[in-house]
């Protein structure tokens, strides 16, 4: 499956969001005990659960993206009949147990290059 340029870079976008999103909620998580220090130990400002309810739709909205990725890199590895099954494989199986990682590796090694590399190509594929 060969994408254009501009298909390229809007994959390219929606993967690095969704490797970068756990790391973002990571912070936010802790954000809270940011304000609280902030404020000297006192009650935070309120305006944190406006931040929150603001926030929440983006994480809806990531969760949905994952699940689209999820769709089209499986679709994309079900198409690549030329790369090594074996990395298909552990990609695949990745893309299941660390997305935030098998997605970028994937797009790095398959889709982003015009050509991938020799050494994930099937043998008969060179």
């Amino acid at each position: 499956m060969t994408l254009s340029r501009t298909a390229k870079i809007i994959v390219g976008a929606a993967t690095a969001l969704v490797a970068l999103w756990p790391l973002l909620m990571f912070a936010f998580m802790f954000l809270p005990f940011f304000f609280l220090a902030l404020s000297g130990g006192q009650e935070p400002d309120p305006s944190f659960i406006l931040l929150f309810f603001l926030i929440f739709p983006l994480m809806i909205f990531a969760s949905f993206l994952q699940i689209g990725m999820m769709i089209f890199y499986i679709a994309h590895i079900v198409k690549n009949k030329a790369a090594s099954e074996v990395l298909l494989i552990l990609l695949g199986a990745g893309l299941y147990f660390l997305p935030f990682v098998a997605m970028p590796a994937y797009y790095l090694i398959y889709i982003l290059p015009t050509d991938p590399p020799d050494w994930a190509m099937a043998p008969q594929a060179k």
